[in-house]
């Protein structure tokens, strides 16, 4: 949605609200969580709406995966069975990926999203066409070698890969920093998921956790 000073997509705005929504749920419902209807099914449910809305309005499958994950790591940590989770978790996700495919076949929907798939196996395939990013991608972690080129010294950013600025930003971080750089950045991702981990497990409530 453009707003004149900036864009804004509908999926941050579900992230976080599901995340309080269900952090909310999740607390009220604590003793059904050991049932599979009751703690896993129903739970579920609440998920399908706003993730339909994103995937078929907004078109956005990536932060659908996100939510989905988002969501399904918290139930599993408020206390919803691992095995409930797991036969709701393999069914929904084989007959999602069933609908998707029949529905880029029939409709031609989401067609693209099979060809970054079959390319991301395969990039050599269609190295000018749809493996293009993924190739050049792969050029630019390649040439970083152990210490990198220099910060902002990047060529690939440069008319070869699109968006280096997100999309393609660790691609970049290795052909500037090198795998020095790239281990940096990953170490730095450790210590902030460590960090969110001791808060939640610090937080008064379980709402807060």
């Amino acid at each position: 949605i453009d707003l004149g000073f900036g864009s804004f997509q509908p999926s941050e705005l579900a992230k976080t609200g599901l995340i309080i929504f269900y952090a909310g749920y999740l607390t009220e419902h604590k003793n059904d969580l050991g049932f599979f209807f009751k703690g896993c099914i129903k739970s579920f449910c609440y998920l399908i709406p706003p993730i339909a809305i994103l995937f078929f309005i907004q078109d956005h499958l990536s932060a659908s995966v996100v939510i989905i994950g988002i969501i399904s790591i918290m139930m599993i940590m408020a206390g919803t069975k691992l095995r409930h989770f797991l036969t709701i978790g393999i069914t929904g996700g084989s007959a999602a990926i069933a609908g998707m495919l029949m529905l880029a076949t029939m409709t031609d929907k989401g067609s693209f999203r099979i060809a970054r798939l079959t390319t991301f196996l395969n990039p050599w395939s269609d190295p000018t066409g749809d493996g293009w990013q993924v190739i050049q991608g792969l050029y630019a972690i390649g040439s970083g070698g152990l210490f990198g080129v220099g910060l902002g010294q990047s060529k690939q950013k440069y008319l070869y890969l699109p968006e280096p600025h997100n999309d393609f930003i660790f691609a970049i971080i290795a052909e500037e920093l090198g795998f020095i750089g790239c281990l940096a950045v990953i170490t730095l991702f450790a210590v902030f998921i460590w960090r969110g981990i001791l808060i939640a497990i610090k937080a008064p409530d379980m709402f807060g956790s």
